[in-house]
């Protein structure tokens, strides 16, 4: 929907432009300069973080898979010694946290096995020295590391969650790793978990790459499937097999992640790969890739088809998604226009953020229709239209313009925000929420 002016509200002049086009490349760089400040209190992670989505850059992916594996390298390197150093690893790649260090079995089948022995004895004596002391002081370490590089703000709510205060004390990392991952990844810790379950499930499913990079794309999907396996999700419990194009046998649980990891990337890039997938599915020539890394690898290693008019790329798709008539006049199939109604269902109202004027064409919404005072003259790329009428809108509680022939129900963002409180859900709901 394109902006609609009208001749009564009126248009900023141009006065307003440069101090408005000031005033957002002041904000962005304020916001630029917020969320580059924090990188960690721990140099050798190399700036891996874990942060609320709202605080990362805008289009970068979610941290918590970069901070996972530079977690795994730091302990290699940092935590720890001996026997206590294998075990912290073990432990966080585990991520079990009833998880401890194996007490050393001492070998019965072959007493003459000097080889054998001789591991006995040191992998005891490691034990001994390292259980009490050594161990408890390396989970220590990496709770403070994992807390070193949250955000002051991820940090903060952590605390005040339920399991804080026992993790703590036990310096369960596992526990607090799993809660920072559902945070991290947009998810939320409800007191329901089946509830936060179901809101990550939805978040996961409904996660398109509209835009930025595949890498960005692919981390950000690898994250909000973590978020929702943190809260006892899982989509990898059935086994899928099938024959693939060169008559080997294919054997996979990721078979419904690679498909909706297809599915929800950018279809501008990958349609046609996709649907050539699905096409030689269902003449038996299956080519779907078995793991979400071969998915990813795929994708990048695509090469777009050439197409002949490529200026008419983006008409043909909507074409297609609005199954427009052809027979109709090229020049009149316009978004905006008046003329074809079919393209928006009359019982719809639509949300304009880019609109300065609330106008109906239903008046079944409206109440006491009568005589505008003032006619309201509305300028789209459809063309122009004046309103002479005008209907009591109880949602809005105002007057708004009423004119039969236009295309849709449309409230203007702007009344709306005068008329309630509106909050925007961008991650579970995908909504606005006006009370």
């Amino acid at each position: 929907m394109t902006a609609a002016q009208t001749s009564t509200a009126g248009t900023s002049g141009g006065n307003d432009q440069p101090r408005r086009g000031a005033a957002n490349n002041a904000g962005r760089n304020d916001n630029k300069k917020r969320k580059e400040i924090f990188k960690g209190d721990i140099e050798e992670m190399g700036g891996a973080v874990l942060q609320f989505p709202d605080e990362r850059n805008r289009g970068s992916a979610a941290q918590y898979e970069r901070f996972y594996m530079a977690l795994k390298d730091y302990i290699g390197r940092e935590v720890s010694v001996g026997a206590a150093k294998l075990w912290a690893k073990t432990y966080v790649k585990e991520m079990d946290p009833s998880w401890e260090p194996p007490v050393p079995i001492e070998p019965t089948t072959n007493k003459n096995d000097v080889k054998a022995l001789l591991l006995y004895e040191s992998e005891k004596a490691a034990y001994v020295k390292h259980i009490g002391a050594t161990w408890p002081a390396a989970k220590l370490e990496i709770w403070s590391t994992i807390m070193a590089q949250c955000s002051p703000k991820l940090r903060a709510h952590l605390q005040q969650l339920p399991f804080y205060d026992k993790a703590e004390s036990t310096h369960d990392c596992i526990a607090l790793l799993e809660n920072a991952n559902v945070l991290c990844g947009g998810g939320n810790l409800l007191a329901f978990q089946p509830q936060a379950r179901a809101e990550a499930l939805l978040d996961l499913v409904q996660y398109k790459q509209l835009n930025g990079t595949l890498d960005d794309y692919y981390n950000d999907f690898k994250a909000r499937y973590a978020t929702f396996s943190s809260l006892g999700g899982d989509l990898t419990t059935k086994e899928d097999t099938w024959t693939t194009a060169n008559g080997t046998k294919a054997s996979t649980n990721q078979a419904l992640l690679v498909c909706l990891f297809l599915a929800n990337a950018d279809r501008k890039r990958f349609g046609d790969c996709v649907t050539d997938l699905r096409n030689d599915a269902s003449s038996k020539l299956v080519r779907y890739p078995e793991t979400l890394a071969d998915a990813y690898t795929m994708l990048g290693e695509y090469v777009r088809k050439h197409k002949k008019n490529s200026n008419n790329n983006n008409s043909d798709e909507l074409n297609a998604y609005l199954e427009i008539d052809h027979s109709r006049p090229e020049n009149e199939i316009c978004l905006t226009s008046t003329k074809y109604e079919w393209l928006i269902d009359l019982a719809w109202i639509l949300l304009d953020t880019a609109s300065t004027v609330t106008i109906f064409c239903n008046a079944l919404y409206l109440r006491g229709m009568r005589q505008a005072r003032h006619p309201t003259t509305i300028h789209t790329s459809g063309g122009t239209i004046t309103a002479t009428l005008e209907g009591y809108l109880p949602f809005l509680r105002k007057w708004v313009a009423f004119h039969p022939d236009c295309l849709a129900n449309i409230i203007s963002f702007r009344d709306l925000l005068d008329a309630h409180h509106v909050t925007l859900n961008s991650r579970q709901s995908r909504s606005f929420t006006a009370t």
